[in-house]
């Protein structure tokens, strides 16, 4: 009986410190995501293929293209596809988790990348060899 008690209140825990965070409910339904909570230093984004992820740092814009197997022919590996923050500040209030996101396209290897707090855009590409890697600035007019 304690072991249910206690799973309760850890569960319940979990969701009151999960509330309020109003940056869940801006994600569109068709983004898929692992973590429970949108200030997670480090998400990780589904990809159409079933053995490829993608890992994103959500403070600083850093994006790995991440495979695991279940073969001893191919080894699980995790790929750099933008190993340089794509902000440069020294003010703290400017590094949050949650303010990078990845939304997909239509193309399962592309990927857009947004800066939620000045709005700018990326297109990012993986691929199954390094130099289809991409990440590349979306410019306004």
């Amino acid at each position: 009986m304690k072991k249910i008690i206690i799973a309760y209140l850890a569960i319940f825990g979990l969701m009151i410190s999960c509330t309020g965070n109003s940056q869940t409910e801006q994600k569109p339904k068709n983004q898929t995501l692992t973590g429970i909570c949108t200030t997670d230093t480090f998400e990780l984004y589904e990809t159409q293929n079933m053995w490829t992820f993608i890992k994103l740092n959500t403070t600083t814009g850093e994006i790995w293209q991440v495979q695991y197997t279940l073969s001893d022919d191919h080894p699980s590996l995790e790929t750099v596809l933008n190993d340089r923050p794509l902000i440069v500040t020294t003010n703290p209030n400017e590094k949050i988790p949650g303010r990078f996101s990845l939304y997909p396209t239509k193309n399962l290897y592309n990927y857009i990348l947004l800066d939620q707090m000045d709005g700018r855009v990326w297109q990012v590409q993986w691929g199954f060899e390094p130099d289809k890697h991409m990440i590349m600035p979306i410019l306004p007019e």
